[in-house]
């Protein structure tokens, strides 16, 4: 979730502190920022609406773009080794790899450290997932994963064949700069690097709406562009079409360095 808030912002020291407080059987991790807010959280739905009235009563952070994807309690009981019929106690039955609600402050949402970057003043064009595949497949498009290289490694967007490179982005001039379009896991990275395209000149920056994400949601296997997986940065690892469990889980190896395998 997201909201524009003016820059002038002032420190959510006391909202942070009291948001965690209110924050009850619900899991997951909210960040907060000059520029906004932004967290996954998981919960009953009770739970969850009375986090986010909680947090919509601060007039700084009122107009978020939520994103809701429904998950029932059984099949995440079993995903963690209860049994259908076993209790689960409050937060067990969330996907995150904590069970309560970890509040941040930071300078920025996304860390880029460029002033002139301003996702509350200006952001691309938001692209349905049902709109998303003839703007990629188009042969006059630059697609960009804004994402991690380790997220990339388990799944990308396939352009349907369409051979070009993101370095046609340095390669142009003011006066041909390419249409962009540009995805991530939820949208949130897109805002950013999407207003720093704007600030630099280019005219049609598009980004998909809901990220990743949503475009798993919403679009049918046979139908969709995507392969691999999606990572997520909770218990669950990956997701595949349907948010379905995904087939990737975290090891550590001797030098206590975390990978991913299948």
């Amino acid at each position: 979730m997201r909201c524009g808030s003016p820059p002038h912002m002032i420190v959510y020291s006391n909202t942070a502190a009291r948001m965690a407080k209110n924050c009850l059987r619900v899991s997951g991790g909210i960040i907060l920022a000059p520029e906004g807010i932004n967290g996954s959280i998981c919960g009953a739905p009770d739970s969850v609406e009375r986090v986010l009235n909680f947090i919509q009563e601060d007039n700084r952070l009122k107009g978020l773009r939520m994103i809701q994807s429904p998950v029932t309690p059984e099949d995440e009981a079993i995903h963690h080794g209860h049994s259908s019929h076993s209790p689960v106690g409050a937060g067990d039955d969330a996907p995150f790899r904590w069970d309560h609600v970890r509040v941040k402050l930071k300078k920025e949402i996304v860390t880029f450290g460029d002033p002139d970057v301003r996702p509350t003043k200006m952001v691309g064009e938001y692209v349905k997932p049902k709109d998303w595949n003839a703007l990629i497949s188009d042969p006059d498009t630059v697609v960009i994963d804004v994402r991690n290289i380790y997220e990339i490694r388990i799944g990308v967007h396939n352009d349907n064949g369409a051979d070009r490179s993101a370095e046609n982005l340095n390669a142009s001039n003011s006066k041909q700069l390419p249409r962009v379009a540009m995805y991530c896991t939820g949208g949130v990275r897109c805002e950013k690097a999407s207003s720093f395209l704007l600030s630099k000149g280019f005219k049609e920056v598009y980004h998909l709406e809901g990220g990743i994400l949503k475009y798993l949601e919403e679009i049918p296997k046979a139908e969709s562009l995507w392969q691999g997986e999606c990572f997520v940065f909770d218990k669950r690892v990956s997701v595949d079409h349907g948010l379905a469990q995904g087939t990737h889980n975290f090891v550590t190896d001797a030098s206590s360095q975390l990978a991913m395998k299948t």
